[in-house]
């Protein structure tokens, strides 16, 4: 298991796989998250970026937000590094604090000054995101 990076998000499919993201740009993964540390892998996906949420709406799509305003992005979340690319999508201000995707359809992340940053088709490049102030306040 990782052993001292914090880790910030986690999500998990009723299939027993999670996914985790801690402040050091890793995602950790595993089919049987209730088996403890060797069940889990380490995989740097985001260059030493804080990554601070994972949404996993299927086992083809995982999608995690750091704080330099992008979303990392795999349709295959065990396939190692080369199986997530990152994207800018909320450059403007750089730290997006969470994501949810409830579908593959639809991924809704949100950053530290009121704007959401939404996509329905969230591995689809930059041009598949859009941000709205949601809360100008």
């Amino acid at each position: 298991m990782d052993g001292g990076n914090l880790l910030d998000g986690v999500s998990c499919r009723p299939t027993a796989f999670c996914a985790a993201v801690d402040f050091a740009g890793h995602v950790l993964t595993s089919a049987k998250p209730a088996a403890g540390g060797p069940a889990w892998k380490v995989t740097g996906v985001d260059g030493g970026q804080a990554l601070a949420g994972v949404s996993c709406p299927s086992a083809a799509l995982c999608v995690a937000v750091d704080n330099l305003g992008n979303v990392v992005t795999s349709a295959k979340p065990t396939g190692g590094a080369s199986a997530w690319k990152v994207t800018s999508v909320d450059a403007e201000n750089p730290f997006l604090n969470g994501v949810s995707c409830p579908s593959t359809a639809l991924c809704v992340a949100v950053d530290f000054v009121g704007r959401v940053v939404t996509s329905t088709n969230p591995a689809g490049g930059a041009s598949a995101w859009k941000v709205t102030v949601a809360d100008a306040g």
